[in-house]
């Protein structure tokens, strides 16, 4: 591959990686909105189980309502989440399916994610194939005779 292409790659991976990131921890006082971080749980597309991190971290400070309104919150954002958009959008972008969504819900995401897997694989055999053809032109151009 060449240069603009790599750079092009790893720009793409850094940005998405940024943006599906979740704050691995919370505050652990009654200003923490437990419904607002299940959501953005969800759709980060991280699993359900990460609520057993803020327990942790939280201890005996976690409210009694923390984990109730959490779940109601990741429901919600689970189910925006879980599409066909989502799961394409985050083939196309090389990255793994997280397999959060419930079997329920589950299909359409599947149907995205496998749809752009196929044809992510297609536009990179694309491009490399043009950079394989780019490299023999340059090639046979190199060791063609010079003309006088």
């Amino acid at each position: 591959m060449n240069k603009k292409l790599y750079i092009f790659a790893f720009l793409n991976i850094f940005i998405l990686l940024g943006c599906n990131t979740t704050a691995e921890s919370v505050a652990c006082d009654t200003s923490t909105n437990w419904f607002e971080v299940g959501e953005k749980t969800a759709l980060n597309g991280k699993h359900v189980r990460t609520f057993e991190k803020f327990k942790n971290q939280c201890g005996d400070t976690l409210p009694s309502t923390a984990k109730n309104n959490y779940l109601d919150g990741y429901t919600k954002g689970i189910a925006n989440y879980c599409t066909y958009k989502s799961g394409f959008d985050l083939a196309m972008n090389g990255l793994e399916n997280p397999k959060v969504c419930p079997f329920e819900i589950r299909q359409e995401f599947e149907k995205g994610y496998q749809t752009a897997k196929v044809a992510r694989n297609e536009k990179l055999k694309r491009a490399e194939h043009a950079e394989r053809e780019r490299a023999r032109r340059l090639t046979q151009q190199a060791n063609a005779p010079k003309k006088r």
